[in-house]
């Protein structure tokens, strides 16, 4: 997995060496993983899938909502 930090605050990760040439699935299953290991570091947003898994929404963490309070 490799991490970039941009300038304008931003945040890549690829959650494989070579996104581009894998498939769909593992591509995925990747992600989801990814995911869930930042999800239980409080470092990401808590995603929510239709039941088509098509599309995705986020809702904040412990960590965000605390940090929204403020």
């Amino acid at each position: 997995m490799k991490f970039k930090v941009y300038i304008y605050d931003g945040t890549c990760i690829d959650v494989l060496n070579n996104p581009l040439v894998s498939d769909m699935d593992t591509l995925f299953d990747s992600w989801l993983s990814t995911m869930k290991y930042l999800e239980s570091a409080q470092a990401m947003a808590i995603p929510s899938f239709e039941e088509d898994r098509r599309g995705v929404s986020f809702s904040p963490n412990v960590s965000g909502k605390d940090y929204l309070k403020n």
